[in-house]
C-alpha cells in the first residue's frame, strides 16, 4: 500500500508518530490548582489486611491504607485495631503524609499487635482533619481472615482523643 503512495515508509511512520505524540499532549497548566484543598468528604481506607506470624500469640498486621493526603492539613494518622466492644488494641501511628508521587497510595504499615487468634476485631484508618469518618474499614479475626465492612459512625468515636503530631 506504502508504495503506491510513493512516500518512503519510514516517513509515514515518523509523520504519524509525530502527528499522534502531538495531539495527545496536555496541558499540565490548565485548571491546576497550587496547593490541593482539604476535603472532608473522605476518610483513610483500608484497603487490605495481611496477618503473619503467631509466635506466642504476637501477629504482625500488614495494613493497606489509601487516603486523601495533601499535606499537614490533612493527612492519615494512623491505623487501628479494636475490639468490638470499641477497645484499643493497637494502634499504628502514620507520622507523615503519603502525597503522591514521592509517596505512592495506597502504602502499607505494618505493627505486631498480641492478640487471641479468634478475637474479632475492626481495623480502621483515621484522618488528622475528619477523624474516622468516611474511612473503610475490615472486620474479621486472624483465624477467619479480614473482608472490608461498614463501620457504624459512631463506634468507638472516644479512641480520638489521642492525637499524634504531625512530624514532616
Amino acid at each position: 500500500m506504502l508504495k503506491h503512495l510513493k512516500i518512503p515508509g519510514i516517513l509515514v511512520i515518523v509523520l504519524f508518530s509525530y502527528v499522534s505524540w502531538t495531539g495527545c499532549e496536555k496541558s499540565t497548566t490548565e485548571n491546576s490548582d497550587p496547593k490541593p484543598q482539604p476535603d472532608t468528604t473522605k476518610g483513610a481506607d483500608v484497603v487490605s489486611v495481611s496477618i503473619s506470624g503467631g509466635n506466642n500469640g504476637i501477629f504482625n498486621f500488614a495494613v493497606g491504607i489509601f487516603s486523601p493526603d495533601i499535606d499537614c492539613s490533612q493527612y492519615a494518622n494512623w491505623w487501628e485495631v479494636v475490639s468490638e466492644d470499641g477497645t484499643l488494641i493497637a494502634r499504628r501511628i502514620l507520622s507523615h503524609s503519603h502525597v503522591p508521587p514521592a509517596f505512592s497510595q495506597p502504602f502499607i504499615r505494618n505493627t505486631n499487635v498480641t492478640i487471641d487468634s479468634t478475637t474479632v476485631v475492626w481495623i480502621r484508618g483515621h484522618m488528622n482533619n475528619t477523624g474516622y469518618k468516611n474511612g473503610k474499614a475490615f472486620k474479621g479475626s486472624v483465624d477467619t481472615g479480614f473482608e472490608e465492612t461498614s463501620i457504624p459512625d459512631d463506634f468507638a468515636l472516644d479512641l480520638d482523643n489521642e492525637v499524634p503530631d504531625c512530624a514532616f
